[in-house]
């Protein structure tokens, strides 16, 4: 019987798990990966994955790439790399080579060599070639700030989508058992301060810098989570509460119904689509609201952004693959941004229906509409007037285009008549 096979793919499904299973999924790979080890042992199958070609060669250079692969991510990271398939697989082909490159360079030679000459010149070698790359990137990150203009400079800089601050405060999984922690770090609602606090998903986590533009002297807190919405779990997707959505949105309701303040603002966005919009959403917006008014604090609905239908590096061509060729430019045509034939269009019509229904029904709930000031005409902009990049990717805005919001959020937010 081929067991191995089997004991892989239980191996792999067991750590792709979500976060919310590690506890159950612990002693599964446990027992898994020491069944693996004894029946490659004993070869209970001719037909053994762990002992073919590609399997020896991964095994060898293992430890090299062990110690390769942060850096490269890292790397890839800071220079605003988005998360895409494409380069998911840059990122696996660089690692494998630079892996290969320590083991075939330096490991290998370096574990057979006896003391001497040969191995100090390897030893050299290992020094040098991590010297070397950090050399590189910094040479790399110096032509940029000499060869883009100070607004396109954002493109490589990845503290335009984490903020500047260090907390943790925009998380991709929870259980129940960190939530309070993560709470309490991010939304240190301090007496004797206003603060205007962000919940939901990276479609609210966008507005910070415009928040934080609006209202210099408030204390801005977040606690947000990726692709999670603020929504009734109802509606929630199987995959959303493995997650923890469901738990990030109750327990930031008992969060805020024990410790918003009167005068305190909440800010809630949405990635706005059809079977978002919904009564059971109208209701749990509607509940949010009717707690803060409780305790004489506002509510904000963030808008959402025409969908574009192809990111700005694409677009632009401003990322070095785009420029010398090595990646496809987008036709100018799929950069247009047109109202009417974006993909959330008529989704963003209804989104407008229920924040309305919802003012209607709430004196303390507000809407800060943006969608009119990026797409003036038919066409929306890609850029500000000052050549500020907008789009971060095609759903998502640049932190310095966010913070170029500010006034206009603070404008609005004055004439609703709110005390700021």
């Amino acid at each position: 019987m081929a067991i191995q096979p089997v004991l892989l793919v239980t191996l792999l499904a067991s750590l792709s798990a979500p976060l919310t299973k590690a506890a159950q999924m612990t002693p599964v790979v446990v027992v898994t990966t020491s069944v693996l080890i004894f029946a490659g042992q004993k070869n209970y199958s001719q037909f053994n994955p762990l002992l073919s070609r590609p399997a020896l060669f991964l095994g060898k250079i293992s430890y090299s790439l062990y110690l390769w692969h942060w850096s490269i991510i890292y790397t890839a990271r800071s220079l605003g790399l988005s998360h895409s398939w494409l380069n998911a697989a840059t990122i696996m082909v660089t690692t494998l080579a630079f892996g290969y490159g320590s083991y075939r360079f330096i490991e290998n030679p370096f574990r057979h060599a006896s003391w001497g000459s040969t191995n100090s010149k390897i030893l050299g070698k290992g020094i040098l070639a991590p010297t070397g790359l950090i050399a590189s990137i910094l040479i790399a990150q110096r032509l940029i700030l000499s060869i883009y203009p100070a607004q396109q400079q954002d493109l490589f800089n990845l503290q335009n989508w984490i903020g500047k601050t260090t907390k943790p405060c925009h998380i991709s999984e929870l259980t129940s058992k960190n939530i309070s922690k993560n709470i309490e770090q991010c939304l240190t609602l301090a007496p004797n301060q206003r603060h205007a606090v962000v919940i939901g998903n990276s479609h609210s986590e966008q507005y910070r810098a415009a928040i934080q533009t609006a209202l210099p002297d408030w204390d801005v807190d977040y606690f947000t989570m990726w692709g999670c919405s603020y929504e009734p779990p109802t509606t929630m997707s199987k995959r959303y509460k493995q997650k923890g959505c469901d738990i990030y949105g109750m327990e930031v309701k008992k969060y805020l119904d024990k410790n918003i303040k009167n005068q305190d603002i909440v800010f809630v966005g949405y990635t706005v689509t059809d079977p978002l919009i919904s009564q059971e959403l109208n209701l749990h917006i509607s509940s949010l609201a009717s707690s803060l008014a409780n305790r004489g604090a506002k509510l904000v609905l963030l808008d959402d952004i025409y969908t574009a239908n192809a990111n700005d590096n694409q677009c632009e061509s401003r990322l070095l693959p785009y420029r010398v060729g090595i990646l496809k430019k987008a036709t100018t045509a799929t950069c247009i941004i047109n109202k009417q034939k974006s993909k959330n269009f008529n989704s963003l019509l209804k989104y407008d229906s229920l924040v309305s229904s919802i003012r209607q029904s709430h004196a303390n709930a507000y809407h800060f509409s943006i969608r009119n000031q990026l797409c003036p005409a038919e066409e929306c902009r890609r850029n500000f007037n000052d050549g500020t990049p907008i789009y971060l990717d095609e759903s998502h805005l640049f932190s310095r285009a966010s913070q170029k919001l500010g006034p206009e959020l603070r404008r609005q937010l004055l004439n609703s008549g709110l005390k700021l």
